[in-house]
């Protein structure tokens, strides 16, 4: 069985890592980068980091049903829930050209206030989803620790980046301002992610734990197998792979007959015939 959702959590802690090397890297450079090279830096490895991410998403709903049924259900809402952080960061970017535009002067600061802790909470729920089913009591924990971290961390990101907002705000209003001013001030605003250390740190863990149980063959797939015909109902049964033998064993058992191997069942709703018995 390809596993798919295993290989989406390596890429994912990869993307992660990414984003807390670049964090920390920016937050201890910035001071010793132009504001050009500090910005385009930011973007080759945010966008690196970001790819990383998005694969594994794919991959993690294009393998849901490797782990049940209820783990299924939770990918396809990460997936909505994604597809609606997406809309939601377009409608504020909307929003702001239009107020520009309007108003002939710069965005209220206001809604870029409530982007960033919007965002960020949407996007806390999406690996709240995706993970849940494949954690056990410690990983639950740690990953509704991430999320609340994730919500602390954009609002301290917000507060501080309003006050960076305000300073270029008053020296375009005084004419000190300058292209390289601007550099150095979105340089200083990439510095904000230094807050997110935490919660970046937790979500790698929430994403270690999953992985190494099914790595270590604590978390076993799950695998669809034949129907049988039983007067005229259909009854679903269902086998699984042992993760360390790769034999296929009985899907209610605990421990492999051949290997001994012991892992955790993943409750998947197949096994009981039309009637729900």
């Amino acid at each position: 069985m390809k596993n798919n959702t295993q290989k989406s959590l390596l890429i994912l802690i990869m993307g992660i890592s990414v984003g807390i090397i670049t964090n920390i890297s920016l937050f201890l450079l910035t001071d010793n980068l132009p504001g050009v090279l500090a910005l385009i830096l930011v973007a080759i490895i945010e966008g690196i980091g970001g790819l990383l991410t998005l694969i594994g998403l794919i991959l993690i709903v294009v393998g849901r049903r490797e782990y049940g049924e209820k783990h299924s259900k939770f990918a396809i809402y990460a997936a909505v829930i994604f597809v609606l952080s997406i809309v939601i960061a377009a409608v504020f970017s909307i929003m702001i050209s239009m107020i520009n535009f309007i108003s002939n002067s710069p965005t209220n600061t206001n809604i870029i206030l409530l982007q960033t802790p919007i965002t960020s909470t949407i996007g806390g729920l999406v690996y709240l989803f995706l993970l849940y089913e494949l954690e056990d009591k410690n990983g639950k924990i740690v990953l509704f620790l991430a999320f609340i971290a994730t919500i602390i961390a954009s609002i301290l990101i917000t507060v501080d980046a309003m006050s960076l907002y305000e300073e270029l705000m008053s020296s375009i209003a005084a004419g000190e301002t300058s292209l390289t001013n601007t550099f150095n001030y979105i340089s200083k605003i990439s510095r904000t992610g230094i807050y997110g250390i935490i919660s970046s740190g937790l979500l790698l863990t929430a994403l270690i734990l999953p992985y190494n149980r099914i790595k270590s063959g604590e978390l076993a797939p799950t695998s669809p197998k034949t129907n049988s015909f039983y007067g005229g109902n259909t009854t679903v049964t269902q086998d699984r792979l042992c993760p360390n033998c790769g034999r296929i064993i009985p899907f209610d058992s605990k421990i492999c007959p051949y290997c001994r191997r012991k892992f955790e069942l993943r409750s998947s709703g197949i096994g009981r015939n039309e009637n729900g018995h």
